[in-house]
């Protein structure tokens, strides 16, 4: 889904403390429309129930946010040493859910789910930043520094509420993402 994310800029040369939210627009005035200056992507794997057939709970999950700009790889500057790794672009869940007001599968995800994949995501992000020698974590820190001055939804509703949590693993495992 498309993200509009502020970004800290320089007022004459010295940096600003502040966000601020700049983005293109295409079109014309009064039909103009705001091109996202990030997206994000929610992957999960679901069990279903063998015996009801059901849909169980999430066993597997990855949750991405990428800026809306040419990679390395599309503008052919890559060199062995910068390659594309979808890892650099995990973002905790929580965080991806305030950011952008929404609740991802609000009927299989209750707190303890959101904390547990969370914990997950920030071991794989920090494993990530030790392998790596130079880490892409602006997103994640955008998305961190951002978090108090968008829409936040408060009171989460907890429909898993007495079920026991199932082992969760994520998508990013081992060092690769299995996307």
């Amino acid at each position: 889904g498309p993200l509009w994310m502020p970004t800290h800029y320089t007022n004459n040369g010295h940096p600003s403390a502040s966000l601020e939210y700049r983005y293109l627009g295409i079109g014309k005035p009064p039909s103009l429309v705001a091109v996202p200056t990030h997206f994000f992507k929610v992957v999960v794997v679901i069990a279903n129930d063998e015996i009801t057939g059901n849909i169980g709970r999430i066993e597997k999950f990855a949750c991405f946010v990428m800026a809306n700009r040419p990679t390395q790889s599309d503008t052919g500057s890559e060199t062995n040493d910068e390659k594309f790794i979808l890892q650099d672009f995990l973002v905790p869940w929580s965080t991806l859910e305030t950011v952008c007001g929404l609740e991802f599968f609000s009927h299989l995800v209750d707190d303890d789910f959101r904390k547990r994949a969370d914990e997950f995501t920030l071991a794989q992000v920090h494993r990530r930043q030790r392998q790596s020698q130079s880490p892409r974590t602006s997103t994640l820190q955008l998305l961190e520094a951002g978090k108090g001055t968008l829409n936040n939804n408060g009171g989460r509703r907890q429909p898993n509420k007495g079920k026991e949590l199932a082992v969760l693993e994520h998508l990013c495992k081992g060092g690769k993402c299995r996307v």
